[in-house]
């Protein structure tokens, strides 16, 4: 166990840093992805605070520089990378319906994401979708969807430690129906690069059923299930891998005796912390100090498993902490000790989560009289 005394004997001073970037000159100029990957950045950064050094924390083994494994290539993988793919003016046939499909992927992989995050309310959903994540929980209306489906994974290779990675290529495996109605399933099976583990890809599934709408003239997702098939799986393994890195790392240090699950709970819990006391202040204040936020999370909550992305767990608050910067008021408590209403026990019974959504989506389901 950590001496948190030590750690509440530490004080530090911070302070605000200001990032200004050139303007980009010409009313009708149209952004190319590095500038606007630069204003990501830069609104990104907007009252950044100095990441502050822990003395009790400063031989804990982390990824400052990347582990190098060895590469399953992308190339080799069957998956897409560099798609150039249109989007559709209809949905009228199931080559259409295919084909947005398509353009949507094409948008999610990374770095591409960044361009959807940018405009805070992606043209992909109508104002009032919904969805849900089997990993996580469920989302409700165009800006969240644009946060969590476009801006969550667009800020992953930034964040201090992520126990997420992000989609980098994909593969369309399987689709069925688009037979002008907007409904249909598939199934893509995307590549996730992980920031910290440079070279180490693993490829999961992702199954959706999909509503689409016109709205405001273009084909968008009005509903949405996603269930990442054997995420627990994918999770345990990009674990092991993280863990025995990080207990490579820690030979010689004061954390040699730890678990690779210990030094990932320890890393997050960290990550966690300095970006609750970048983005959370006044009103959105979770934590009174990063030792308060740090003892909590280290000793008081699970570090989660596969399936507990949208409980009181450590992963959950970990899978939030990307999206701190775009409207802390509104995820900061995701972060917090309630998790607020998204990182929460209490309405996660098993039966609660399969039962809940059965009114949920508009899913056209006909019920025989016989």
């Amino acid at each position: 166990m950590i001496e948190i005394s030590s750690l509440k004997a530490f004080t530090a001073s911070i302070f605000f840093l200001s990032v200004v970037l050139p303007s980009v000159s010409g009313a009708s100029h149209e952004p190319t992805l590095d500038e606007l990957k630069a204003k990501y950045n830069h609104d990104f950064n907007l009252n950044n605070i100095e990441i502050l050094q822990h003395p009790y924390l400063e031989d804990l083994p982390v990824f400052t520089n990347k582990h190098k494994l060895s590469k399953r290539d992308d190339t080799t993988s069957g998956c897409s990378t560099a798609v150039t793919v249109e989007r559709p003016s209809s949905y009228e046939t199931s080559q259409k319906a295919y084909q947005f499909l398509d353009y949507f992927w094409s948008q999610a992989m990374y770095p591409t994401d960044i361009v959807q995050a940018d405009s805070i309310n992606s043209t992909l959903f109508t104002n009032n979708s919904r969805g849900r994540v089997s990993v996580t929980r469920n989302f409700d209306g165009v800006e969240l969807n644009t946060e969590y489906i476009f801006g969550l994974f667009a800020r992953v290779p930034d964040v201090e430690f992520s126990m997420l990675g992000y989609p980098t290529s994909y593969i369309i495996t399987e689709f069925a129906g688009g037979n002008g109605d907007g409904f249909f399933a598939s199934s893509t099976i995307l590549n996730f690069t992980f920031p910290q583990l440079e070279g180490f890809v693993i490829p999961s599934q992702a199954d959706f059923w999909i509503k689409l709408k016109t709205e405001d003239g273009l084909v968008k997702i009005d509903e949405y299930d996603a269930v990442f098939r054997n995420f627990p799986w994918t999770y345990n393994v990009v674990a092991e891998v993280s863990g025995a890195a990080l207990v490579q790392a820690a030979v010689n240090t004061t954390y040699a005796s730890y678990t690779g699950e210990e030094l990932i709970k320890m890393n997050a819990a960290k990550s966690i912390c300095d970006a609750a006391m970048q983005y959370c202040v006044g009103d959105d204040s979770q934590y009174n100090s990063f030792e308060e936020c740090f003892e909590y999370l280290y000793e008081d909550v699970r570090i989660g498993q596969g399936y507990e992305g949208g409980q009181d767990t450590v992963f959950c608050r970990n899978v939030h902490q990307p999206m701190l910067a775009f409207r802390p008021h509104v995820h900061c408590s995701h972060v917090g000790p309630t998790g607020g209403d998204m990182c929460r026990d209490s309405d996660m019974a098993y039966d609660d989560v399969v039962w809940r959504y059965v009114d949920y989506f508009d899913n056209m389901v006909y019920y025989s009289s016989y």
